[in-house]
């Protein structure tokens, strides 16, 4: 079972990133490895932190230029660490927005076909299975597995065991990604992204 893990703080990881590049980024990308929440929603924020360094590149680049080759190195590893950053980000955008659509069509729409899922996703059937599999993997689709006899994805949803006076059945959508939840609260996070479905 996938268990919520408490992980970096984007202010911790953008400090990082100042201060030096390579190590930011190699938080950056433990955060998003960890935190499935970050790994779909923050892509443009993950943009925007990447041109952090890239203006440290600027600097250390004029400062080349003026004082000597004694800032290249720390240029050099500012501008590589900026675009990579900036890469992840794109990376995040895009992979975030294509899981959102499955997790709307396999949770929201009750869609467990492969063949069905893959056409609305404008995906080959092959790309389709291995997105599942990937988000299988990363927690999204929690004790879930793909037939592939019957090319269907298995979705098995374990209900919070509460006693009758706890129990309060309601439906929310989870922000993050914008699964629909009919659930028993007190709950705490959703069960595909694991951010939190707290009430406000």
């Amino acid at each position: 079972m996938y268990e919520k893990t408490q992980s970096m703080s984007w202010a911790f990881i953008i400090i990082a990133l100042i201060l030096f590049s390579p190590i930011g980024a190699f938080l950056l990308y433990r955060k998003i490895k960890e935190d499935r929440c970050a790994a779909i929603n923050n892509g443009n924020i993950v943009i925007a932190v990447s041109y952090i360094p890239l203006v440290f590149f600027a600097a250390y680049l004029a400062l080349t230029v003026t004082d000597g080759f004694f800032f290249l190195v720390p240029a050099v590893l500012a501008g590589a660490g900026g675009l990579w950053v900036n890469s992840m980000g794109r990376r995040m955008k895009e992979t975030g927005t294509g899981y959102k659509q499955y997790i709307n069509l396999i949770v929201n729409q009750g869609q467990t076909s492969i063949d069905d899922i893959a056409a609305a996703m404008g995906r080959s059937n092959h790309l389709a299975v291995q997105d599942l599999q990937t988000m299988i993997q990363q927690g999204f689709f929690r004790d879930a597995e793909l037939d592939t006899e019957k090319r269907k994805i298995v979705l098995v949803r374990a209900m919070p065991s509460f006693t009758p006076a706890e129990q309060t059945e309601e439906i929310l959508t989870c922000k993050g990604c914008g699964a629909n939840h009919r659930l028993f609260l007190p709950s705490v996070d959703c069960e595909y992204c694991g951010s939190s479905l707290a009430q406000e």
